[in-house]
C-alpha cells in the first residue's frame, strides 16, 4: 500500500468515526446538557476502579485542576458526588449519583448493543490489536517536526490567553 493510499483511507474512516462520535455526542449533550470533556469525565468515573481526581485526569491525559473544576460543575449538575478517602484525606474520590448512573445506564443501553455485534467480526485480541495500531499511528504521526512545531505554537496561544 502506498503512503498517499494509506493516509487517505486513514483520514477517512478516523472523518466517519468522529461524525458518528459526535452524533452520540449531540445526543447525550442535548438529553443531559452535557459537554464532551464532562461525558468523557462522566465515563472515567464509571469505568476506573480509582476514581481520585487525580487518577481521572491521568486517564483523560488533563490537567488535576481542569478535571476538579469539570468535577464541580457535574457535582453542580447533580450527576456526582464527592467523598474524601479514608485512608488518606489528602484524596477525593468521584461517584455516580442516581442521576449519573441514569446516564451511564442510557449511553450503555445505546453503545453496548452495537459493541456486541463487533463480536460477530471482530476476536477480543482483533479488538486490543485495532486500538493499539490506532495509538501506534497516532503516535508515529506525533512525531513530525511540524506536527510538534504546531502543537508548540497552539500551546504558547493558550499561555497568552490565561
Amino acid at each position: 500500500m502506498e503512503a498517499r493510499e494509506f493516509l487517505w483511507t486513514y483520514w477517512n474512516l478516523l472523518k466517519d468515526a468522529c461524525d458518528t462520535k459526535n452524533a452520540l455526542f449531540e445526543y447525550f449533550s442535548r438529553h443531559y446538557g452535557l459537554t464532551q470533556l464532562q461525558f468523557l469525565v462522566l465515563g472515567q468515573i464509571e469505568a476506573l476502579e480509582d476514581t481520585s481526581i487525580r487518577a481521572i485526569a491521568h486517564s483523560l491525559h488533563r490537567d488535576h485542576g481542569n478535571i476538579s473544576k469539570i468535577c464541580t460543575v457535574l457535582e453542580n449538575k447533580g450527576f456526582v458526588y464527592r467523598k474524601r478517602s479514608e485512608k488518606d484525606s489528602r484524596i477525593v474520590n468521584m461517584y455516580l449519583t442516581e442521576k449519573g448512573k441514569d446516564y451511564v445506564e442510557d449511553f450503555s443501553n445505546i453503545v453496548a448493543p452495537l459493541y456486541d455485534k463487533l463480536g460477530d467480526y471482530l476476536t477480543d485480541g482483533d479488538l486490543r490489536f485495532f486500538l493499539w495500531s490506532l495509538k501506534t499511528v497516532d503516535s508515529l504521526f506525533n512525531e513530525s517536526e511540524k506536527l510538534q512545531e504546531f502543537w508548540e505554537q497552539q500551546r504558547k496561544l493558550k499561555k497568552k490567553e490565561c
